[in-house]
């Protein structure tokens, strides 16, 4: 996929230099004035060092394609992550197979508040940070090892049941069960990298 897409940019830029040469020329863009011609050396003077000879570099419409793509800078790579690194104000909890994408709870306890109040502290911490859905909770659950969480009590998630009930999580016995979005119960946010 990423060679595919390194081709697709050099082809890019090949285009977009020749269009360049194109526009230059047709623009008829007189010469620059020439400079003037280098003041005498003084006659005790030592003879002028004659230069390296110079390889003639290629416009760049003649480049190979191994060749333009070494010209620019290669991508930093993702660093794979592992459970129970600190990222980004959390822990990761869950990763998957590639190492590169996982789920961050954040680190703090925002306490036992109802639903909506939940959901506006979870928002309230930036970018990307939500409160857990049924599912992220679920992994949560799995990942107890990490003791992520202060309670293991009953975790409210942004799963809905309907407009009145939500999907709740023990995260002492894995067990799932449907409340009201009236009634307080803990909060974990997290968010997806």
């Amino acid at each position: 996929m990423k060679s595919t897409v390194l081709r697709f940019a050099a082809a890019v830029l090949i285009c977009m230099a020749s269009m360049l040469q194109v526009q230059a020329q047709e623009r008829d863009v007189a010469p620059p004035p020439a400079a003037p011609p280098p003041a005498a050396p003084p006659p005790d003077a030592p003879p002028p060092a004659t230069p390296p000879p110079s390889t003639p570099s290629k416009p760049s419409s003649d480049l190979t394609f191994e060749e333009l793509v070494a010209k620019f800078p290669k991508p930093q790579t993702e660093q794979q992550v592992k459970r129970g690194d600190k990222k980004d104000g959390g822990i990761v909890y869950w990763v998957d197979q590639s190492g590169k994408h996982g789920l961050i709870a954040y680190e703090k306890d925002l306490g036992i508040v109802k639903w909506q109040e939940a959901m506006d502290a979870c928002r309230n911490l930036g970018a990307g940070w939500h409160l857990a859905t049924k599912d992220e909770l679920d992994k949560l659950y799995q990942a107890r090892d990490l003791k992520i969480v202060a309670s293991y009590f009953l975790f409210q998630s942004s799963t809905e049941l309907d407009q009145y009930n939500v999907w709740l999580q023990s995260l002492s016995s894995g067990e799932q069960s449907t409340g009201g979005k009236n009634h307080p119960a803990s909060t974990c946010a997290v968010r997806a990298f």
